[in-house]
């Protein structure tokens, strides 16, 4: 005896319509905690912050681009540079157009990736697309970088980001703070900014 349940000649004859999944824009791997809202802004990273607010007005203008931020670890260069992408997004969700590269000096002595690298600058500068480095040095400093970066790299907006006065850094830790919930008193602040640089 059959026991397959009859199916009936109307519903065989439907097509079979085909299921078309979106296209999934890849994530964005920006950190969203740097923006320019809450960036500190001393007079170490004055010229820094207002370079980076040029770049996301204008991505891709010449005067700015490359943009190339420059000076010792910890005091903001990748804030800022996360900060461009995520205003560019924030203007415009679609927004593919620059390039981001947080510790260029990495590529030093690494002949081919400077080589592909080269010619990717190239291409997206004829594009009118917005680059930013950040680095340790100036440009000039970096050993074992091929000498058409180096010099590429000085095309646009050079910014040295120079250590916090104490004002910035009491600033700086009343900000983290409130961000993070807690109310640290002003003297507190003070006292921690003139013992911790």
């Amino acid at each position: 005896r059959n026991t397959t349940p009859a199916t009936s000649p109307s519903a065989l004859a439907k097509p079979l319509m085909p299921v078309i999944e979106p296209i999934a824009r890849p994530a964005s791997s920006l950190n969203s905690l740097f923006t320019f809202d809450n960036f500190v802004s001393g007079k170490g990273a004055q010229l820094a912050h207002a370079g980076c607010l040029q770049a996301a007005d204008n991505p891709g203008a010449s005067h700015s681009n490359p943009l190339f931020i420059y000076g010792p670890t910890g005091l903001g260069k990748t804030h800022l540079m996360h900060a461009v992408g995520n205003e560019m997004l924030r203007r415009n969700p679609n927004a593919r157009d620059a390039l981001l590269i947080d510790d260029i000096q990495f590529f030093a002595k690494k002949e081919s990736t400077q080589d592909e690298f080269f010619h990717t600058f190239n291409s997206l500068l004829e594009g009118s697309r917005q680059i930013i480095m950040t680095s340790d040095r100036v440009p000039r400093d970096i050993s074992g970088m091929d000498d058409r970066l180096k010099s590429r790299f000085s095309w646009g907006l050079s910014i040295q980001v120079d250590p916090p006065d104490k004002e910035t850094r009491v600033a700086i830790l009343l900000k983290k703070a409130h961000s993070a919930g807690f109310d640290v008193p002003l003297e507190s602040a003070h006292f921690i900014a003139e013992h911790v640089q």
